[in-house]
């Protein structure tokens, strides 16, 4: 009983302080990010801010793949939908490149993938089964 006290307290504040469990603000996803983890994509960068009490991310660079950039647009929406899951999970839909082609298909023109932050400056996405967590695929903050 005298340790099972103790040891109990310890495992609460270690719950308490975990960085799996503390609150993440959405203004953390505020800033510049480059995509990283996709070949194809490489060099892209968008912005996120807050227009009308949503989140949205826009192109600033198009990606180094010059057939995929020339579906792509400055100033275009890529991420959109932020929508909290839990303290620190969310779920946001990226757009497709050529989405437009896609919707004139009948195919959908985005992909909502799970976000969790790595670390300050990274923020990892996957589908629903994975684990944002250890993606490969993930967003860096660029600092400028």
């Amino acid at each position: 009983m005298k340790i099972a006290l103790p040891l109990s307290f310890l495992g609460i504040c270690f719950l308490l302080t975990s960085c799996k469990f503390q609150y993440v603000q959405d203004r953390e996803f505020i800033g510049r990010w480059e995509l990283k983890g996709r070949p194809l994509l490489k060099g892209l960068r968008i912005k996120i801010m807050k227009e009308n009490e949503e989140m949205i991310g826009t192109i600033t660079q198009l990606p180094e793949n010059e057939s995929i950039a020339s579906y792509m647009k400055i100033g275009e929406v890529w991420l959109k939908g932020f929508e909290r899951t839990s303290n620190y999970s969310f779920l946001v839909r990226e757009t497709r490149p050529a989405s437009e082609l896609f919707s004139l298909y009948g195919q959908t023109s985005t992909h909502t993938y799970k976000a969790e932050f790595m670390d300050d400056q990274r923020f990892g996405i996957s589908d629903e089964s994975g684990n944002p967590q250890k993606s490969d695929v993930y967003y860096e903050r660029v600092i400028e």
